[in-house]
Formats: C-alpha cells, structure tokens, sequence
C-alpha cells in the first residue's frame, strides 16, 4: 500500500499538516483588521476591498506560529495553502459583514456597557469594578478599553443576526414544530474509534522506503545555520549597594514622593438605576418616606450587576465614574442621599454610606520606605551609567577587554540557530544581526534586569542532514501515514460490511483488530462526546427499517470513528417547546448555511475576486 502512495509522500505529509494548522482568528475575531486602507487588494467582494496589510498581518501571525509548532515539517506547499485558507476566512467575515450591514443591526452605547457590566470576570465581591475592568484589560494586552469596548460593540451587533433569525415570525407553524422535533429528538449512537497511535507498531517500513522519503524530501532534513557567541552581562549584583542617606537628602526626598505616600479621598455608595424619571421619583418619594435603600435597590434598579447587593459599589476615588455621578457622590456627607441624578445610562438615586479623606502618612511613619526608595535609586542611577559606559567601550573594543575592564564574567553560550527557544528573542536577533554577523560586539541589550552585550564566537553554515541521523525521523513519519491510510481503510471496510448487512464479517474485522463498539445510548443533540461522535451522528440518515446507519469519517487528523445510528426518537421533553438554546444552535446553522449560499452565489457571478499574485 505504501508503494501506491510514495510518490505523494510529499503532498500527503502536508495536507495532513494542514488539518493541524493553527488558525486562531475567530470568524469575529478578525474584525480589527478589516478597513480602508491605501495597500493593494488581495480580494473584493461585492467590490469592496480586503487590503494587503490586513491580510499580512493575520499571516505572519499564523505563518510564525505554525512554523513554530511544525518546524522542518512546515514546507512551502503548507505555507501556500494556509495562506488560501485565511483568505477564504477573511471573504467569510466581509460576507458576514455585508449582511449584518443590509439588516441595518446596530448595537447602541448601553447595550455594550451593560454587557460588560454583567460580565462576571470584571466583578469583584459580587460586584462590578472599574478598576479590575481597567486591570484586566490591561493584562489582556489591550491599549485602551476603547479597544475592547469597540470589540464588545461589534460582537453584540453579529449576535444580533441570530436572535432576529430566532425571533423571526416568518416562521409557520408547522416549521415551528418541524423545529422542534429537530431540536428535541434523540438518537441512539454507538461508536469505534480508529487510533493511529495504535496501528503505528503493527506497520512494517524497510530502509529502501525510509532513503526513498528521504531521498524525496531532502528539504525537510537540512539543519539550518546556527552560531555561538560570547557574551557579558551587566546586572544590579555588579553594583555597590550605598550607605544610608542622611536627614537632609531622606526630607528632600519625601518632599519629591509626596504623591507616593498620598491617599486620595474615596467613598463607598450605592445606587439604584431605573429608565425614567417617574419612576425614580416614585422610588425616592418612598426611600424619604422610610423605605429600606437595599431593599428597593434589589427589587427596582436594572443594574444587574449591582442590584442582588442593594446596588452597592464599594470605594471609589474621584472622576472613576460619570461625570454627572461623580459629581454628586463628592458633594453628599454621610448617609445623605441624592435626588434623581440623569446619566447617560438612566436615572439614579445615590447614598453615600462612608468617606475616607484624603492624607499623606507623616515623614516618620515613612522613613525607613524613603530609606529603601533611596538605595534603589542610587542602584538604578549608578547601573545606568555603567549602561552608558559599557556601551562606549563595547563600541571600540574587543568583548574580552570590556569584560575584563568591567570585571565581568565572558560566558560562552551553545550553538543556537534564528529560531531557536533557548534564549531570549533579543538576544537571539542579535546574534543574527549584520552588525554581530559581522564581526563586531552587539549592541548593549536590555534583557530583564540585565544588560547584556555579545559578539560572534562561531558559527555553522546550513547543512544536509545525514540519513543516519534522521532515520528514526523518517521511519516514524512514513509509519503514521501508512497507519493513517489503514484505519481509514479499515473502518471504511467495517462500515461497508455493517451496510450490507455482513456483521459475521464485520464482527471478524473488530476482533481481529483488538477494536470494541463504545455504546452511548441514546443521546441529544447537546451531548458531549469525543472526536466529534455527537456531530456526526446528527448529520446521519435516519435508519431505515430497523436497519442502521454508519459513518467512517477522520475527525482530528490522529482518529478515525467508525458511528453507528440504530434508532430515532423524540426526548420525553419534545412536546414542552423549543429550547431557546437550541433554537439558537438550529438558527447559527442556518446562518452559517446561508452564507455559504451567499459565497457560492457571489462566486458564481464574479462578485468575489482573489487577486493571488499579492497572497
């Protein structure tokens, strides 16, 4: 069998690659990369542009990563079809988009704050917080929470097309209840599952086979240039820690770090919020009257964050909230509660339970900081000018004077090629720069605390590989083919046999093959299941005369699942309604469906255009 497919070897190898490619932009998840721009198109669609560098900057995201991952394995045949794939991802979105746009959806500004406001991970004792928002964005890596507001904005306005489609009444009846059976029924699944791991000890590969890849493949097997440099580091251990300050420098210093040592004045409110002023009125006319501010908070007010808590909102400085609120939250004393105070996201009524005022802790009660803050100082100041030093020596002189100048240790380090994992990325660009390349010391590096600077020791040209050398390589490569060739082969036996009606035959293949049904039982259409079972099964035909249905299909690139439906029914819940969770599952795919109607279609006319010279 392998000699059939040996002279594909190659195109095997990638597109079993390919499967596993990384691909990690969600169909919404590239939406920051669409727009105008001045850059060539590399496709229109209904004439409007996808731009180059939108598209450069989702491939060299996805090239690097996946270079990574596959490293000699990631060939130029891989390269060009992940590069089809994330263009038919990025026409996708625009389709997408268009349609969005021809509904005429929009998300306004309060649907987007009150979504985040519910989001959990942005709560704190239950409720919202601005400044764990504003943490956690941050080490999300977002430059802005506009960033992320503007992301939240476009991901309400999609999930608006599947709740309109949900809540469309173009659909009848008797859709309605065809819907429902779809989303209630069950089905009655058994599985086999295909390993490659398990077949790969039971194929036989000979040397004529493991030199003719080899032989085949030779780009495959180069090991690329590598070099090894000397380098010094710099860090605060090269330092002298200095004595301590006197008085004088200690009062001059806190007169510099007032700021540090100041605590702002914050105070801790609650709130209820309500859409109109009649209806806030009503509320304070009764909070006045002696109701209790909790109470009404968690029975009235729609900010759903706050609202289980009595509407509470914990500490807060000044300007941390709306203007029109911050302003009257500063201006009440304790206990005091508001009148109705409009925002832009409703009316409110405020109380304010406690004020803690501003301060700066007194000189004594921070001494020994200042002390601390001094020497850290004096450390940083004097690391920094030896930086500069070390950088004009290293310019003019070889790295085993400036090392021996500074007192520094010269380290040696291993032979490394560009991309490897072994040091730093910096110091790794380094190490391949012209300058480095070229004979001279680096510049001086910034890695962590240390300053680092380096100069070529050694390095190895690209080479070819030995077949010795890879030969476990090359043999465990050609193995998982073949394996993957005969799991497929063989489940699709076992299904064919099943199918006409051969089990004697069909049970022979199981048992001799160490193979064993997995019985699920019935299952719904939510159900968890491995490899894809559940899926599989609900793209099945229904059985047939009490005869079963199977499938054997590949699922994850390591597995194939031999599935077997052997009976259909309605759940016991089937008359109770549609789930909304499965309506909305059932809508996405008609959704999904009707873009690849509208791709088909804008092909089909020419409204689709990949211009490939500029992929």
């Amino acid at each position: 069998m392998l000699g059939a497919i040996k002279n594909k070897s190659k195109g095997w190898v990638a597109y079993l690659i390919v499967g596993l490619l990384s691909v990690p932009f969600a169909l919404f998840g590239i939406q920051s990369y669409l727009g105008a721009s001045n850059n060539p198109a590399v496709a229109k669609v209904y004439g409007e542009e996808i731009d180059y560098s939108s598209y450069a900057v989702l491939l060299e995201s996805n090239r690097r990563q996946n270079q990574i991952e596959f490293g000699s394995n990631y060939t130029d045949e891989i390269d060009n079809i992940l590069k089809q794939k994330l263009i038919d991802l990025m026409v996708t979105q625009k389709l997408f988009e268009m349609m969005i746009d021809s509904l005429g959806l929009v998300t306004v500004e309060q649907e987007v704050i009150e979504s985040i406001w519910a989001d959990t991970k942005f709560h704190e004792k239950g409720a919202y917080s601005q400044d764990l928002y504003e943490k956690r964005l941050r080490l999300e890596g977002y430059e802005s929470t506009g960033i992320y507001f503007d992301e939240q904005s476009k991901q309400l306005r999609s999930d608006q097309l599947t709740r309109n489609l949900t809540q469309s009444a173009l659909i009848t009846s008797v859709q309605s209840d065809q819907l429902n059976a779809l989303a209630s029924q069950e089905r009655e699944v058994a599985y086999i599952a295909f390993n490659t791991a398990d077949f790969v000890n039971k194929i036989a590969i000979d040397g004529v086979q493991v030199s003719e890849y080899y032989n085949n493949n030779l780009a495959n097997f180069v090991s690329s240039p590598q070099v090894k440099v000397n380098y010094i580091e710099l860090s605060r251990k090269d330092v002298a820690v200095p004595g301590d300050a006197d008085e004088e420098t200690l009062l001059s210093l806190y007169d510099d770090e007032q700021q540090r040592f100041s605590v702002d004045e914050t105070r801790k409110a609650q709130h209820i919020l309500v859409q109109t002023e009649e209806e806030a009125s009503l509320i304070l006319d009764q909070i006045n009257a002696g109701a209790d501010f909790f109470d009404m908070a968690k029975e009235h007010s729609i900010d759903y964050s706050t609202n289980n808590v009595g509407g509470d909102l914990g500490y807060f400085e000044r300007e941390r909230m709306v203007p029109e609120f911050d302003k009257i939250v500063f201006e009440l004393n304790t206990g005091e509660t508001s009148g109705v105070v409009k925002t832009q996201f409703g009316y409110h009524i405020i109380r304010v339970n406690d004020i803690i005022e501003a301060n700066v802790r007194s000189f004594a009660d921070v001494k020994g900081e200042l002390q601390e803050i001094y020497t850290e100082k004096a450390i940083t100041n004097e690391l920094y000018s030896l930086q500069t030093e070390l950088a004009s020596l290293a310019y003019e002189e070889p790295i085993d004077i400036v090392a021996d100048q500074f007192g520094l240790k010269l380290q040696s380090s291993e032979f490394f090629s560009a991309t490897s994992s072994a040091y730093d990325a910096a110091f790794i660009k380094a190490a391949y720069s012209d300058i480095v390349l070229g004979g001279d010391n680096s510049d001086v590096l910034e890695i962590g605390t240390k300053f680092v600077v380096l100069s070529l020791a050694d390095q190895q040209p690209e080479s070819q590989k030995a077949l010795d050398e890879v030969y476990g390589e090359v043999e465990a490569t050609l193995k998982t083919i073949e394996a993957k060739v005969v799991i497929a082969d063989l489940a699709k036996e076992i299904s064919d046999e099943l199918s006409s009606g051969n089990h004697s035959s069909a049970d022979s293949l199981i048992s001799d093959n160490d193979l064993e049904w997995k019985n699920e039982g019935w299952i719904g259409r939510r159900t968890e299941m491995p490899f894809g079972v559940a899926v599989a099964a609900y793209k099945m035909p229904t059985p047939t005369d009490s005869k079963a249905s199977y499938i054997a299909q590949n699922m994850d690139g390591v597995t194939t699942v031999l599935v077997k439906v052997s009976g259909v029914r309605l759940a016991e819940n089937g008359e109770a309604g549609w789930p909304l969770v499965q309506s909305f599952e059932i809508m996405n795919e008609w959704s999904a469906s009707l873009i690849k109607s509208l791709r088909e279609s804008a092909k089909e006319s020419g409204d689709i255009r990949i211009f490939s010279e500029f992929l």
